[in-house]
């Protein structure tokens, strides 16, 4: 029996760095991502830790008993009583790896909620890059609606400076590919950012809001991190 609870750290770290490929990242997605990062490495080493801890008062508590009834009794009870604290070790494994699963599970979300949240406002703050997006979207939403007059429904912030200036200035990016466009804005909703079109008439509606687009992202990431903090079974199994 090793003296060693078999969890690999230093190679839990390495497959997390290769799968999330910062040095290929924009420099605001890696400074997220190295956070998330970090965090998932520092929760993993303390979860070995605990469980090295365990693990050996179980591996120390079996060596004392067994050496108790060494003398006393026959070879096979010896081997009962390992079996017992295997199978005692087993469990205590499993109830490990689903109590990090849950643990982990919910600071990965807690961490992407704040990440996504502060990649939100960024977003929004940058007018120039805001509006080169809302315009994609609108020509996304005009496929999805199959209609050029389209009511956008944003936030109260959004729908106030579209009314002032960026239905304008969206209406004039799209004159050339969509020379019949019709925008109008609609009544304030709850959202970060984005919009959600709904044809004129009313008939449909295609939600294209930064939550939309940031939930798909989420998930995406999680499962990712719970993959390589699990692996594929090798050492967490």
């Amino acid at each position: 029996m090793p003296e060693k609870f078999p969890l690999n750290l230093n190679k839990f770290e390495n497959k997390l760095n290769a799968e999330l490929k910062l040095e290929e990242l924009p420099e605001g997605a890696k400074i997220i991502l190295s956070e998330i990062r970090d965090r998932t490495v520092k929760e993993m080493e303390k979860v070995i830790q605990e469980t090295n801890k365990k693990y050996s008062e179980i591996v120390n508590e079996a060596k004392k008993k067994a050496e108790k009834i060494k003398e006393e009794r026959k070879k096979k009870i010896v081997e009962e009583l390992i079996g017992r604290e295997n199978a005692k070790l087993a469990r205590l494994r499993l109830q490990e790896n689903r109590r990090y699963l849950l643990a982990r599970e919910e600071e990965t979300r807690r961490i992407l909620e704040r990440a996504l949240a502060k990649i939100s406002e960024k977003i929004t703050q940058d007018r120039e890059a805001y509006i080169n997006l809302l315009t994609k979207w609108v020509e996304d939403s005009i496929k999805k609606l199959d209609t050029t007059e389209i009511i956008l429904q944003m936030n109260k912030r959004d729908t106030e400076w579209m009314r002032k200036e960026g239905l304008k200035i969206v209406m004039e990016k799209m004159k050339e590919t969509d020379p019949g466009i019709s925008l109008e804005m609609g009544k304030p909703i709850e959202t970060v950012g984005g919009f959600i079109a709904v044809s004129k008439n009313g008939s449909k509606r295609f939600i294209n809001t930064l939550e939309s687009k940031i939930t798909a992202i989420k998930e995406d990431l999680i499962n990712n991190i719970l993959k390589i903090v699990f692996g594929e079974g090798e050492e967490y199994e």
